[in-house]
């Protein structure tokens, strides 16, 4: 938890977030940062490349899978 945790705690009104939603929050930050990794160049500039991509199904699978093979 660490890093998160402190500043959360030097946020007013955030003492009422739970340990469990921290975890959670961490979580999903660091699933965001995998995918954001690994996308290309243009990807991240223009992310709504992914959006209008006709396979954009396809793309999760294909960022995680790069993302597996680091």
């Amino acid at each position: 938890m660490g890093s998160m945790t402190r500043v959360i705690g030097m946020i007013p009104g955030m003492a009422k977030v739970t340990p469990a939603q921290i975890r959670d929050a961490e979580k999903n930050l660091k699933i965001m940062e995998a995918m954001i990794e690994v996308m290309t160049p243009e990807e991240r500039e223009k992310p709504e490349l992914l959006a209008e991509s006709p396979g954009r199904g396809k793309e999760l699978p294909r960022l995680l899978e790069k993302q597996s093979s680091r």
